[in-house]
């Protein structure tokens, strides 16, 4: 399973939740977004155990939004379901963080984080 296709599946999760998502970029113009960012998990994310390929990847979303609550149930959406999610037994996705109140930006949005440790299996995994 390449590696971009689990990165794109994640962004349609998400977006099937209604959200309006962005890759590695937060626009300051729409107030209520989430943001997905991943990156690899450390200098060689990709390993092997048993000659079957493994690699280790950490994704953060953050959510904005103008109103506390409303960013925090979405924040608690995004989190349950990707709490222990699996996609046929080749990707896990685990929570790193609980949800993390980041604070407020200058335009006064509520800020949320949420930290996950991806773990893709098989042999086809490519880099980004």
């Amino acid at each position: 399973m390449a590696t971009q296709y689990v990165y794109d599946k994640i962004y349609d999760l998400i977006t099937a939740l209604g959200e309006t998502c962005y890759i590695n970029s937060a626009p300051d113009t729409t107030d209520n977004i989430c943001s997905f960012y991943y990156y690899d998990a450390s200098k060689d994310p990709l390993q092997s155990f048993d000659d079957i390929a493994v690699r280790f990847s950490n994704m953060q979303i953050k959510v904005r939004d103008a109103s506390f609550e409303t960013g925090f149930d979405r924040a608690n959406t995004i989190f349950t379901l990707f709490k222990h999610y699996s996609l046929q037994n080749i990707v896990t996705i685990t929570p790193k963080s609980d949800i993390i109140m980041l604070g407020n930006d200058s335009k006064d949005r509520s800020l949320f984080s949420i930290n996950f440790k991806i773990k893709m299996i098989g042999t086809n995994l490519v880099t980004k």
